[in-house]
């Protein structure tokens, strides 16, 4: 069981940092090419992410914004989307805008994608456990599992099942992705050592066609 744990925990940590390293990048060069943020003295520039010189370079000329120039895959589907928009627009619907959070596009796509990924991960190693992961699970075992565990549980799979299946809900930010990456994380050591007690004996929870975080 501790080995099965160790590959979860390395998996888990593995994905938030190739997260946050992606987050740096994007809302680094997000940052460059903002009006916004012109200005070597700019707030932009007093807390990362961002793009600066080397100490031994030249600094990076901040008074105006930079350009990223697209790939082959972003020009194809920038084709389509215009497409797809037009015809929304010749027939008088709004443009969907995409979410921001403090100016940020990078930021809400990003911690989304986190916050699903380490849910899916969580839910393997709760297979094995045969913990709960999802509500209707939690709530079976109310009286055997300490609520405050299931509790969060639930709050857990629920803002999962948010970020997954409703278009309107609110963005998350990087922050918030941190913290669930930390609770959660946490609630599989816990989980963990709930199955070694043997608390989950005679509770199997196989990966059938509910395993959903419903």
């Amino acid at each position: 069981m501790f080995d099965e744990y160790k590959k979860y925990e390395r998996k888990a940590h593995m994905a938030m940092s190739q997260v946050s390293i992606v987050f740096d990048l994007a809302r680094a060069a997000e940052k460059m090419c903002e009006w916004k943020n012109i200005g070597n003295r700019n707030e932009a520039w007093s807390e990362g992410p961002f793009i600066e010189a080397p100490a031994n370079k030249s600094k990076i000329d901040r008074s105006f914004p930079y350009v990223v120039t697209t790939s082959i895959e972003t020009q194809v589907i920038a084709k389509r989307v215009d497409k797809v928009f037009q015809r929304e627009s010749e027939n008088g619907m709004k443009k969907i805008d995409l979410p921001e959070i403090d100016g940020s596009r990078v930021e809400p796509y990003i911690a989304k994608a986190a916050i699903i990924e380490q849910f899916e991960l969580f839910k393997e190693i709760c297979v094995f456990f045969h913990a709960p992961f999802n509500k209707k699970r939690a709530e079976k075992l109310r009286g055997v599992v300490d609520d405050v565990l299931l509790d969060r549980l639930v709050f857990a799979a629920t803002r999962r099942n948010e970020l997954t299946h409703q278009d309107e809900c609110k963005p998350p930010t990087m922050r918030e992705a941190v913290e669930y990456f930390y609770d959660i994380t946490e609630l599989a050591v816990q989980f963990g050592s709930l199955a070694n007690d043997g608390v989950f004996d005679n509770k199997p929870i196989q990966p059938t066609a509910d395993a959903s975080a419903d």
